[in-house]
């Protein structure tokens, strides 16, 4: 069994990179999930230059600002806001024009290469509808892999767990469920938050990595 540490959020923000590239320099992290469309994005797509082993995700949550101008991608965006619409509305809704999605995804990959020298090598999972069908597209036509994880059923944030792939499916790519982790996190709470202790969280094993079979 080999563990793979995947660093979430990357490029959200400057402050939020500076802990992120800890992980990579001090050789905890192994993979990295980048946002393509928030402030942080450029200062973490250069430092990742810097280390080309590390495994580069797509991180489609889309919080941020478009790539593209606003004009031309009205249907992704709150009105008058120019931000991007909460990502549950967007992957969501039916209202969303496929054409302008498409358009956006193709920005940020090329925001990635642009930066980064390469795009990313792993994209996220996807349902039925125009924005994920368009996210799904620009991957296929960037050679990102995606469907590829065995989602645990109660995942946080996923009702349905994708089916995996069957061209991936013996690689036996497992995603633990990580609401032990994060859990303290979501409290609005100090206190909580104090109890936030991800070196218990792999000491205890609370994610019961060991109970898996060596040859998962």
């Amino acid at each position: 069994m080999k563990m793979i540490i995947r660093i979430d959020d990357v490029g959200y923000t400057n402050t939020c990179n500076t802990g992120a590239f800890q992980t990579i320099e001090q050789g905890i992290a192994t993979a990295a999930d980048v946002m393509l469309d928030t402030p942080g994005t450029e200062d973490a797509l250069n430092r990742l230059r810097d280390f080309p082993w590390i495994s580069v995700g797509w991180h489609t949550h889309f919080w941020g600002s478009p790539v593209l101008p606003a004009e031309q991608v009205p249907t992704l965006l709150m009105n008058d806001q120019g931000r991007v619409r909460f990502r549950k509305d967007l992957h969501e809704a039916s209202d969303v024009n496929f054409d302008e999605a498409l358009r956006e995804c193709r920005a940020q990959l090329d925001r990635c290469v642009r930066i980064l020298g390469r795009a990313p090598d792993t994209g996220m999972f996807f349902a039925a509808t125009p924005m994920n069908q368009a996210i799904r597209q620009a991957c296929d036509e960037y050679g990102i892999i995606y469907d590829f994880t065995h989602i645990q059923s109660g995942f946080p944030g996923m009702n349905q767990p994708p089916a995996v792939n069957p061209r991936w499916a013996d690689r036996k790519i497992k995603a633990v469920d990580s609401m032990a982790l994060i859990s303290h996190l979501l409290a609005d709470s100090i206190d909580e938050w104090e109890k936030y202790d991800p070196v218990a969280y792999f000491v205890e094993d609370q994610a019961h990595l060991l109970d898996f079979a060596d040859d998962d």
